[in-house]
């Protein structure tokens, strides 16, 4: 979810080799807008998403803080309506000014990395992965993007779009899931019940027996 840097990706699906992904970027959208759309996301209860925002509020002259404020409402919107929905918090992508298209943009390479700070310390705050793309783009020792990976100082080429699949791709594998135990003392033996839910239509079932003592029911849960 994000902005025409996640739009242009086109269809993540094919990208990332795993069905059911959907491309929910919107060309010039900034963290306000995207928080305005999630009506449209989170009733579904998405097993992942993926959330990139601020490139577009930095070119509206906003503080660092100001970014980082926006995007924060974003990511407490979703973890209040749909706390089932694993989140990830992406870095914002370098810009190389050299190429003079966007004036908006001018002078605030810097600002970039300033941001991406104080969002992976909001999520090591708020226990959220956080994929920091940025170094991914960057030319050796600098914070300005490899001109080979963009087509106008912001927006990506299709090399620039394998690097960020080749780097979403470890996450997309792990699956999220809950661990519930119930172990109750019957007879002369203790039957250890061990649900793990993948997802709420998905749920693994363990069973274990084990020598007890006495005849003392005993329930714990976790």
């Amino acid at each position: 979810m994000g902005n025409s840097l996640t739009e242009n990706g086109g269809n993540w699906s094919k990208r990332l080799n795993k069905k059911n992904i959907r491309n929910r970027g919107i060309i010039g959208d900034e963290a306000l807008g995207i928080c305005q759309r999630l009506f449209q996301i989170l009733p579904g209860t998405p097993q992942k998403l993926f959330l990139m925002a601020g490139i577009n509020d930095v070119s509206h002259d906003l503080s660092t803080d100001s970014v980082v404020t926006l995007i924060t409402k974003v990511i407490e919107k979703i973890q209040t309506e749909s706390p089932r929905t694993k989140l990830y918090i992406q870095s914002l992508l370098p810009i190389n000014e050299s190429f003079g298209r966007y004036k908006t943009m001018i002078g605030k390479t810097d600002l970039i990395p300033e941001i991406n700070r104080k969002l992976e310390a909001l999520a090591k705050e708020k226990k959220i992965p956080f994929i920091h793309l940025f170094p991914l783009f960057t030319e050796k020792n600098s914070n300005v993007m490899r001109k080979e990976l963009t087509t106008d100082g912001l927006h990506l080429t299709e090399e620039g779009y394998r690097i960020w699949s080749k780097a979403l791709n470890r996450y997309l594998w792990q699956i999220p899931f809950q661990i519930y135990s119930l172990s109750a003392a019957i007879s002369s033996n203790v039957t250890t019940f061990l649900l793990i839910e993948i997802s709420p239509s998905f749920i693994i079932l363990f069973i274990s027996f084990e020598s007890a003592g006495r005849v003392t029911p005993k329930y714990s849960a976790n």
